[in-house]
């Protein structure tokens, strides 16, 4: 299943990035004109995975894993509940939400 998402670059930059949710693996790619950038994230090395709902529908994520911190925003033009239900199946109670 795939995700539009913004993910937090830099003090006031986000990039649009696709999610991707695989049975073992998150992925986080976005499109470029020469090729793409390809954030692969297994499953064992997330730590913690958290999402806060905002009124407006707005929902802000953190991907926290042995290695690396991502943050960012979910596009509100997803199925957000059905993301949150099928990050649960996989993160059980590394998953959190607000």
């Amino acid at each position: 299943m795939n995700y539009q998402v913004k993910l937090k670059s830099g003090f006031f930059k986000t990039l649009k990035y696709k999610m991707t949710v695989e049975e073992d693996e998150l992925i986080l790619r976005q499109e470029l004109r020469e090729g793409f950038d390809l954030i692969p994230i297994k499953n064992e090395d997330v730590l913690e995975l958290g999402f806060i709902r905002y009124p407006g529908g707005k929902l802000q994520f953190e991907i926290i894993t042995t290695g690396a911190y991502y943050f960012g925003y979910i596009s509100p033009d997803n199925d957000t509940e059905e993301l949150i239900r099928v990050l649960k199946d996989s993160y059980g109670r590394r998953l959190s939400v607000e």
